[in-house]
């Protein structure tokens, strides 16, 4: 008996004769498929980033250069430092004595005025017409005269550095006037009247920058 639809009995025979590729077609897709879900799956994981190192980091070594430092080659030699000598006064006086020394920390008795008191200098006593002489080469640049202090004289050495001289008698040099150390400024009075019991005295201050110091340190050692 024919078939009434030979198109159909034609299928029929394909699939029956193809049968075990047609099988083999269908595990191959479905293996093709599980690996894509995998593939699928394993992309929605987010990856940890990578830090990557930048090109133009230079390697850590133990000689860095100083961008600074100046080319190797050969070095000048430096001029040897000169240290400043220190400054050495003359004797405002010659065979004076030591009656009153220099004491700006514990105040002392003036007799004469019947008051404690600091002393900024050195009284030098000695006889009546014992010369007083600059201590250092300078200019006058004060001269003055009241009843405590007496006749004053100022020497201005440089650099902020000045002598005094006190209870003197009449100065011979006047203001302006250069004076090289060791020339004489006037002679040892009694016109301090504030240190009247003295007697005839120079009283020697030294200022550095408007400062009193204690006059030993410029005098020469073993004056004291």
């Amino acid at each position: 008996m024919e078939s009434k639809n030979p198109e159909h009995d034609k299928f029929k025979l394909f699939l029956k004769k193809n049968s075990y590729y047609l099988i083999m077609a269908v595990c191959v897709m479905v293996v093709v498929g599980m690996i894509a879900v995998a593939i699928i799956t394993s992309n929605d994981v987010t990856p940890e980033p990578i830090i990557e190192t930048p090109d133009d980091t230079l390697p850590i070594t133990d000689d860095i250069t100083n961008e600074t430092d100046e080319p190797a080659g050969p070095s000048t030699p430096e001029e040897p430092i000169t240290p400043e000598l220190p400054v050495v006064f003359l004797l405002p006086v010659a065979n004076g004595s030591v009656v009153r020394n220099y004491t700006m920390t514990s105040p002392i008795m003036w007799k004469t005025l019947g008051h404690f008191a600091v002393h900024d200098g050195i009284d030098f006593s000695g006889d009546a017409d014992l010369d007083v002489l600059a201590v250092l080469d300078g200019e006058v640049s004060d001269k003055t005269y009241d009843l405590l202090n007496g006749h004053v004289v100022k020497i201005d050495h440089g650099g902020g550095l000045i002598t005094i001289y006190g209870s003197l008698s009449e100065p011979s040099v006047e203001i302006g006037q250069s004076l090289r150390a060791g020339q004489k400024i006037a002679t040892i009075s009694d016109s301090a009247s504030s240190e009247l019991e003295l007697g005839k005295h120079l009283h020697f201050a030294v200022y550095l920058n408007d400062e009193a110091i204690d006059p030993y340190v410029y005098l020469p050692l073993g004056d004291k």
